[in-house]
């Protein structure tokens, strides 16, 4: 009798044992997946990329030290130069790209879907004086080597030409260009598929920039991933 209850009880004890270490495997697994999912929620979510340039230019990457041809003006707003990118962009792909310029002297340049200095779309925008419509046009260079260049279409009304709000659409291979609010050009250009933003003014040019701002992923799923991931911090953190 003695044998079959110590039996029992050894039996009791390795189910009891072999269900704790099963529970602790359930739970482990459970925080597992718990975490893949915000991980996978974080990375769908929208995400906001903004630049007052009030903090210097740490953010932006060129050929050379960016401060040899950069500089800001008495006011605080900076005017670009040699071709520069804004690395927290580096990596992105379908994306809208906002700024604010105003055109000193000629014009200046927006770069997009860039993959460094060699590769990248272009947008450069001219104007002699604030009595012409603000002009336009669009290229691509591909390791080095300039595509044909096309005009933008729809010109800017006079008056408005030398300072103006900028933005563009990225969406896979189509592209939206919209100024002071207008749709200004729509094309198809499958050749680079992600890659950063910059800036740039050439020889003899001057622009003055307030702010830029880039935003990725910013369909519903995005912007509902963006509520699930600031949700989750916010109730982590209490």
């Amino acid at each position: 009798m003695k044998m079959k209850r110590a039996f029992a009880l050894s039996f009791v004890i390795i189910i009891a044992t072999a269900g704790a270490f099963g529970l602790r495997a359930f739970i482990d697994s459970s925080r597992t997946v718990e975490a893949d999912l915000y991980h996978r929620i974080d990375q769908r979510a929208q995400l906001n990329l903004f630049e007052d340039f009030q903090k210097g230019l740490d953010f932006w990457e060129g050929r050379q030290s960016i401060g040899r041809t950069w500089s800001y003006d008495a006011s605080g707003l900076v005017i670009p130069g040699e071709l520069s990118f804004f690395k927290p962009s580096m990596q992105l792909t379908d994306y809208d790209i906002e700024t604010w310029a105003e055109i000193v002297n000629k014009g200046f340049g927006i770069v997009f879907r860039a993959a460094g200095l060699q590769s990248y779309h272009a947008l450069k925008f001219t104007s002699s004086s604030p009595k012409v419509s603000l002009a336009g046009e669009r290229y691509t260079v591909i390791d080095g080597k300039t595509s044909a260049r096309h005009s933008i279409h729809g010109p800017i009304p006079a008056g408005k030409a030398q300072s103006c709000r900028i933005r563009l659409q990225a969406r896979g291979d189509s592209f939206t260009l919209y100024v002071d609010g207008q749709l200004i050009d729509y094309w198809l250009d499958g050749r680079l598929k992600s890659g950063g933003v910059g800036l740039f003014c050439g020889p003899g040019e001057r622009a003055r920039i307030m702010w830029l701002r880039v935003s990725h992923q910013t369909d519903l799923t995005g912007r509902l991933c963006a509520l699930v991931s600031a949700f989750s911090t916010s109730a982590s953190q209490e």
